[in-house]
């Protein structure tokens, strides 16, 4: 056989197709496409108790992948102990977690964890998620506008300035909190 057929048959089956030989004679046909696999996961394809994991999960601003989600959802179910019930683990973390975000304002945010990260190998379900606590000794100014000349002597911050506007006033008296209860923390 010549180079030039080698090269001919080369790409024909490259294409592909089949040649089969015969008495010096070719027969060349179309080889039968192997079944394709579907790249993504298709709606059908998840278990009912991730779906309904996933509608609870915190919502972000951003894109999160469902696929990669379940894939790791899958991950951790199936490197679970058959003791343990990895799924009820996923569940309560992430009511922890969803309270977790709402108790420092970050729900609803580009800050909410991806669900492929939370369901991931590091498993984020199983952290404390505890809410941030809420410190009592914090200083606030007050609401009522007639306070705040009484407030400002009580607790030793600057009086008004000659010439200073209330506003001006009232803003310098929030840094200087700030400052103090910084210290006082």
């Amino acid at each position: 056989m010549t180079n030039e057929m080698n090269l001919l048959l080369a790409f024909i089956d490259a294409v592909g197709y089949d040649v089969k030989e015969s008495n010096g004679e070719y027969s060349v046909t179309k080889r039968p496409k192997a079944a394709s696999v579907p790249r993504e996961t298709s709606k059908n394809e998840y278990t009912d108790e991730f779906e309904m994991l996933w509608a609870d999960y915190p919502k972000r601003i951003g894109k999160s992948s469902k696929v990669d989600a379940y894939k790791a959802y899958n991950a951790r179910l199936k490197e679970a102990k058959p003791e343990t019930n990895e799924h009820l683990l996923m569940i309560t973390g992430m009511d922890r977690y969803s309270e977790f975000l709402k108790a420092i304002g970050n729900n609803n945010t580009e800050f909410v964890m991806m669900a492929s990260t939370f369901l991931g190998a590091s498993k984020n379900y199983m952290q404390e998620w505890a809410k941030p606590a809420i410190r009592a000794d914090i200083i606030k100014l007050p609401t009522m506008d007639d306070d705040l000349l009484s407030f400002a002597t009580k607790h030793g911050l600057s009086q008004a300035r000659a010439g200073e506007k209330y506003p001006e006033w009232r803003k310098r008296l929030s840094a200087e909190l700030s400052i103090l209860n910084n210290r006082e923390g």
